[in-house]
């Protein structure tokens, strides 16, 4: 798969360093970390991630792409963290 994704920080402090995890059907894909360069957001910025030609499995039925922290830090809002797309049968 192919992607943009934005990840804003709406939060009232600056994030730590950021992981954006991609699973195909429960399963993890991929993680892209700092080494991705993917360093903390201040508040109110963005960051958009393009990924080109992320190898999952030719029949998977879900993606969900979840934002965390790299250390786990506390947030207010959990709920705008994920975004699941159901991938429908030709």
């Amino acid at each position: 798969i192919s992607f943009d994704i934005d990840i804003l920080n709406q939060g009232l402090v600056k994030t730590s360093p950021i992981v954006l995890s991609v699973y195909a059907d429960g399963s993890l894909v991929k993680a892209f970390d700092e080494i991705d360069k993917l360093e903390g957001l201040g508040i109110g910025n963005k960051k958009i991630i393009n990924v080109q030609n992320l190898k999952v499995p030719y029949n998977v039925k879900l993606i969900k792409f979840s934002v965390t922290t790299r250390d786990n830090s506390e947030e207010l809002d959990f709920s705008n963290n994920d975004a699941i797309i159901k991938v429908e049968e030709k």
